[in-house]
């Protein structure tokens, strides 16, 4: 548009420049038509300008053919609500002039069997310097279901254009504006303005609203443009420019694409820019600014390779429902902008640039990079990372390494190797995501050996060298075995390091068999030179004693139960040598002899039965007692335990050492100190009833109640602790009398009761 201003300003500077005799007059033929012959006088005038009007509908009659606008003149068309119906013909051909189609109504028509069958026509095929242009006002429609809309292609030199602000539909099998690629054709001018509307109405075919094969410029600023594919470039060294927020959209269900030398062969496109098997000449190109895009396929570029033509479409702007694909290498697609509802390709975009998913689809954003910086161990230095984008370019300097004690800093690299130049800066064109390799040199330090105060060895070694490697020989020691280097590290720090042999004793376990016996024993470790006790023996053997350890199963006893041992090995010349070696083990045999002792169990001093008994071995613990030796007690006596038997006058009696309870157990700790068999006998008492009784003063109560004790008449026995509460009153003891203070008996008292007279004759207490 800038450019076709500035021509006009051009001429009109000229002109005025002429002189006045060299300037035409300028002349105006106005008429309102109702009839083909009124509207075909006013075309054909020769009038610089001719204003006509319609007042009716007009319809060509058989044998009317078009009108043709040739004089070089203006022509404006007020259709003033009304059609004109070519009836099968076309109705305009612009050869030479300007042809303004103003007001409301409709231009209807059908087909012209020429290179360019249309309503209207826009350009000549004579070569001429004409120029031809057409506008389509706001109000007009121009329509066919046969043909073209609008075809637009001419040899003018003078050049063809074409302007819409109205509507051009079309039905049929035709897009409802082309050009023709013909290398014959000069470029035409095409202007889609806001508000326009373009289709073929059609939802199927390889038939765009627009085909656009030949050079010139198409610009869109806004309208509707519709059709199976939106706008079809195929050649030509076309300048299509996109903004003002058009609507174009692919009304085919799915993408097609039939190669062709004559005529459109999409369909699904919103925008295409398509091969052709006739080689036409020229690329074109798209420069997107804004708009809504839609159909199956947004945006395509398919070129045929070998042509050696290029497509170009940059898209800066835009909403894209579809898909943007570019088929071969000579179709290219930029995107610097737009919202997408299907992700193109990254290769779409400009370097720096990305697409970011948001709720409408994907939009063009600067993209982010990032920078990890790696240590010598190549973890990641999480703290040092960053993005950037390219508007934060260049970086310098990057980030500080952090310091590491016993190393020195040697830069970053762009390898893990480490092996090329250091990097100092991200420069400004870099577009990728970056990894930095940190190198540090370790440090050197010396590490002593010490063996006993002195230097045994000495070495240069690097910080976090594993030491393991650089040990020295283990140094030795009489009678003692080496146990390592003192607060020896896993590395080298970062320090110079000085470490002392420690030494331990030689040591060797002993181990102990039962030989026959059961139970467990744990084995016992013994030092070289430490005298030590065996372990007590644990292991029991039924019917057997134990007698000792042997060093054999049929050996000999030759250490005693818990002997005090020193160095169980040889001494060779003064050095130790142990039997087993040293950390070895050293094996004891139990040894065992019969231990078939009886105690027997007497339940009268008459001995009338040997019965019942228990084995023992000797000093060995008192077994259990047979269930069978607990005797029947005597009526009014109680039964206090089996007792060594004591001869009484050739009889025997129970004595005063006591074996079992009155409840058939051990007493605790007893032994069996006697190497032969024995005998118990029950021992009995009189059966002596001590009873509790409060002795509450008159007028109180007491709380609590006692059990009497059952207890023998002659053992010594205790007061039980008084459980008897009075409010008001404080316990004083007990006493064999009521209200008798004389002889009061504290708690837990203990006596006999055969040998208290008053006990004797009373079987009560009471509380005093």
């Amino acid at each position: 548009m800038k450019k076709t201003l500035a021509l006009l300003l051009s001429l009109c500077l000229l002109v005025s420049l002429l002189p006045v005799s060299a300037m035409a007059a300028e002349t105006t033929y106005s008429d309102d038509v109702s009839t083909y012959a009124a509207l075909k006088t006013g075309v054909e005038s020769t009038s610089t300008t001719v204003n006509l009007k319609l007042v009716d509908d007009i319809a060509f009659a058989t044998g009317e053919t078009f009108l043709t606008i040739g004089k070089g003149n203006t022509v404006n068309i007020d259709l003033n609500g009304h059609e004109i119906n070519g009836m099968g013909n076309r109705v305009f051909h612009v050869t030479n002039g300007t042809l303004n189609l103003t007001g409301t109504g409709t231009v209807t028509g059908g087909v012209v069997n020429d290179d360019g069958s249309s309503v209207i026509r826009v350009g000549n095929s004579n070569g001429d310097e004409a120029a031809t242009a057409l506008t389509i006002g706001s109000g007009v429609t121009v329509s066919t279901k046969y043909c073209y809309g609008v075809s637009i292609f001419g040899t003018n030199t003078g050049g063809q254009s074409l302007t819409v602000d109205g509507t051009v539909s079309v039905s049929g099998p035709s897009a409802a504006i082309s050009g023709n690629g013909s290398s014959n054709f000069k470029e035409t001018n095409i202007t889609i303005n806001d508000g326009a509307v373009v289709k073929n109405t059609s939802t199927s075919g390889e038939i765009p609203a627009i085909y656009h094969p030949q050079a010139g410029t198409l610009t869109i600023n806004g309208g509707t443009i519709s059709g199976p594919s939106g706008i079809e470039a195929k050649s030509g060294n076309t300048n299509i420019v996109i903004n003002g927020n058009p609507t174009i959209t692919a009304t085919a269900a799915a993408p097609t694409h039939v190669a062709s030398s004559n005529g459109p062969s999409t369909g699904g496109y919103a925008i295409a820019a398509v091969r052709t098997t006739g080689g036409y000449p020229g690329s074109p190109a798209f420069d997107i600014q804004s708009g809504t895009f839609t159909g199956p396929v947004a945006i395509v570029t398919d070129n045929e390779p070998a042509s050696g033509r290029k497509a170009e479409i940059k898209i800066s702007g835009g909403t894209f429902s579809g898909a943007v694909s570019s088929d071969n290498e000579n179709g290219t697609i930029e995107i610097t902008g737009g919202t997408f509802a299907e992700k193109p390709d990254d290769k779409f975009l400009t370097r720096g640039n990305a697409f970011v998913e948001g709720e409408g689809g994907y939009t063009v954003a600067l993209a982010t990079y990032t920078i990890t910086y790696y240590d010598a161990d190549d973890s990641e230095l999480t703290a040092l990372g960053r993005t950037f984008t390219k508007a934060e370019l260049p970086i310098e300097p990057l980030a500080e390494a952090p310091v590491k004690p016993g190393y020195t800093f040697n830069g970053w690299y762009s390898t893990w190797a480490r092996n090329t130049a250091a990097t100092t800066r991200i420069p400004v064109d870099t577009t990728w995501n970056i990894n930095l390799y940190g190198k540090w040199t370790a440090n050197e330090y010396t590490l002593t050996f010490n063996v006993d105060g002195e230097k045994y060895e000495a070495y240069t070694v690097a910080c976090d060298t594993a030491l393991t490697t650089v040990l020295p020989a283990n140094p030795t020691k009489a009678n003692q075995k080496f146990a390592g280097w003192a607060s020896l590290p896993d590395k080298m720090p970062a320090e110079d390091l000085t470490v002392n042999a420690t030494w331990a004793d030689k040591t060797y376990t002993v181990k102990f068999d039962p030989n026959g016996g059961e139970g467990t024993m744990a084995d016992e470790p013994f030092a070289f030179g430490v005298t030590q006790a065996l372990t007590k023996n644990a292991f029991t053997r039924k019917g057997y004693h134990f007698d000792g350890w042997a060093t054999e199963k049929d050996g000999e006893v030759v250490h005693a139960d818990g002997e005090k041992v020193t160095n169980l090995t040889d001494v060779d010349d003064g050095e130790v040598t142990l039997a087993p070696e040293d950390g070895g083990a050293y094996e004891l045999y139990a040894k065992w002899r019969d231990a078939a002792y009886k105690i027997f169990f007497h339940t009268d001093a008459a001995f009338s039965s040997y019965e019942i008994y228990a084995e023992v071995g000797y000093k060995e613990a008192l077994p259990e007692m047979p269930a069978a030796a607990m005797p029947e007690v005597p009526e009014g006596q109680i039964f206090l335990g089996y007792y060594n038997a004591v001869e009484d006058g050739g009889t025997y009696k129970a004595g005063n050492e006591q074996f079992y309870d009155a409840e058939g157990k051990p007493v605790a700790d007893k032994l069996w100190d006697y190497p032969v068999n024995g005998s118990l006998i029950a021992k009995f008492d009189d059966l002596f009833t001590i009873n509790y009784e409060a002795n509450a003063p008159e007028g109180t109560t007491a709380t609590g109640t006692m059990e009497p004790d059952i207890v023998g008449k002659h053992e010594t026995v205790k007061l039980s602790p008084n459980q008897f509460k009075i409010a008001g009153y404080e316990f004083q003891g007990w006493t064999a009398k009521k209200n008798d203070t004389t002889s009061l008996k504290q708690d837990e008292w203990e006596f006999v009761p055969s040998s208290q007279r008053c006990l004797h004759h009373c079987d009560q207490h009471h509380a005093g």
